[in-house]
């Protein structure tokens, strides 16, 4: 059934998403070819989606007549039943439809508030959908999904080469014109005027499927496996890409990638390995940073999120990366790192496995980055690619700060164990 609006909204264990959703919502999160918002417009094409969030909502009263609400850390795969109730997956809220004209949320929606809406109205499993609650679910989730959107995409999109399962082949153009690059398996999606710098660029699909998105410029020798995805008008630049990544819009990547997610605009454009890891919106890796992302010991990774050290589950891990942040040259990080938002790291060598957010050094002598700077040099990074630091976006920025090191003191995130 198509809906005319549907809110897409925050609940409180977005907290457990840091360092990652500290300038974003949680639904502008990618996973798999698309971020979570994207998916639900996907799935409701004629719908209008509304967000809701700590950025732009406190106390919220919505229009009456079947409003559905969607959780913005869930994975969907197909529309939510037509029906009133509460939507779970696994004990987890993915979302509401109710027909009350006195529903009143509070955003971020409190667990209460569901666990009070759950006896009110009828519970209603939902198979196949996945609840995002910890930054690694992102990537554990990474590869299946890119496999599903695909899917998604054909059977959504006005496409006239949709088979209501997978995209047929196309045949990849060389820049010269003199011919095509045959792709043998089924799957790969390719965009508008990709650009592939004679041969040496291979695309290999044993595993999954491959999406290039419109305007890719990919130069050799490059391997692309997958399941994987190249966003709109990034570079591949002799590059190794592994199976399960994703690659956002108009990133520059260079060197191996395995497993991992770059969000849009970011930077590893030289040698080194990210693997297992995700990395925000804006940031430059150095020539040579490498990620480690298993143990020698072959044991369980154990991830620090909210001033707790949390075990994964998981023996392959990399590191988790939050917006702004740039690493120098050589820079080594290693299992279950996590290095918030603007940060400025220097020097090379095994770098602290957690750094606070507006930290500017060396891994031995960490101070206090200005905010004044931190604007500043967002504000010509992001210029380079002609976007404007908003008045907006710098209000995230200034509410982000009260938490981190401000005139020498720790805020409440950043105590030590």
């Amino acid at each position: 059934m198509a809906m005319n609006r549907i809110y897409i909204y925050e609940d409180e264990d977005y907290r457990n998403l840091v360092p990652l959703v500290y300038l974003r919502p949680v639904f502008d999160l990618y996973c798999g070819i698309y971020t979570f918002r994207e998916r639900v417009q996907k799935l409701y094409p004629s719908a209008q989606i509304y967000p809701l969030s700590r950025f732009n909502s406190e106390t919220f009263e919505p229009f009456p007549s079947q409003t559905l609400f969607i959780n913005g850390r869930a994975i969907l795969h197909s529309p939510l039943p037509d029906a009133e109730g509460v939507f779970v997956a696994d004990g987890e809220v993915i979302g509401f439809r109710v027909k009350s004209e006195k529903l009143k949320v509070k955003v971020p929606i409190s667990i209460e508030f569901l666990t009070t809406l759950k006896v009110k109205l009828k519970v209603i499993e939902v198979k196949k959908a996945v609840v995002i609650k910890y930054p690694w679910d992102l990537i554990k989730w990474n590869e299946e999904t890119i496999i599903k959107d695909i899917e998604l995409m054909s059977r959504f999109l006005r496409d006239p080469d949709a088979t209501g399962q997978k995209s047929k082949v196309k045949p990849v153009p060389t820049r010269n014109g003199s011919g095509s690059q045959k792709v043998k398996e089924v799957g790969i999606r390719v965009g508008e005027s990709p650009r592939f710098r004679q041969s040496g660029v291979y695309l290999i699909e044993k595993e999954g499927p491959v999406y290039i998105g419109s305007d890719v410029q990919i130069k050799p020798p490059t391997v692309i496996e997958g399941p994987c995805c190249i966003g709109e008008g990034s570079l591949i630049d002799g590059a190794k890409i592994r199976q399960g990544t994703t690659i956002g819009k108009y990133c520059k990547i260079g060197g191996e990638v395995e497993r991992s997610i770059f969000s849009d605009f970011s930077n590893k454009h030289h040698e080194g390995f990210v693997g297992h890891s995700y990395i925000g919106e804006w940031v430059n890796l150095g020539a040579l940073t490498t990620t480690s992302d298993i143990k020698n010991t072959y044991s369980t990774i154990k991830v620090k999120i909210n001033n707790k050290k949390l075990d994964t589950g998981l023996i392959k891990l990399g590191s988790f990366i939050g917006d702004h942040t740039k690493t120098g040259i050589g820079t080594l990080l290693d299992t279950g790192s996590v290095i918030g938002c603007f940060v400025n790291l220097y020097g090379g060598g095994v770098a602290p496995k957690y750094i606070p957010s507006f930290s500017w050094g060396t891994k031995k002598n960490l101070t206090e980055y200005k905010l004044d700077k931190a604007i500043e040099v967002a504000k010509k990074v992001m210029a380079r690619r002609d976007k404007e630091l908003t008045n907006e976006y710098v209000q995230r920025i200034y509410k982000l700060t009260p938490h981190f090191s401000v005139g020498g003191k720790r805020g409440r995130d950043e105590k030590k164990d």
